[in-house]
């Protein structure tokens, strides 16, 4: 060893622990992200395609006078 006491050691196993935990946390959260992004792209994409034309098709250029 280097030198640490058991204390130390204690401590350093600790906040690897809790570091541990937390990095699970935050994967989580970021995959849960990820998934929302997703499914709002998606359904973006779905509006643009759809809903998109519709309104395309339902205005005309002297609408926008």
């Amino acid at each position: 060893m280097t030198g640490e006491t058991w204390e130390e050691i204690d401590a350093i196993w600790q906040a690897v622990s809790r570091l541990s935990k937390q990095l699970e946390r935050l994967e989580g959260e970021r995959e849960k992200a990820v998934s929302e992004l997703k499914a709002a792209r998606e359904a973006a994409l779905q509006v643009e395609r759809t809903g998109g034309e519709r309104g395309r098709q339902q205005r005309s250029p002297e609408d926008f006078l």
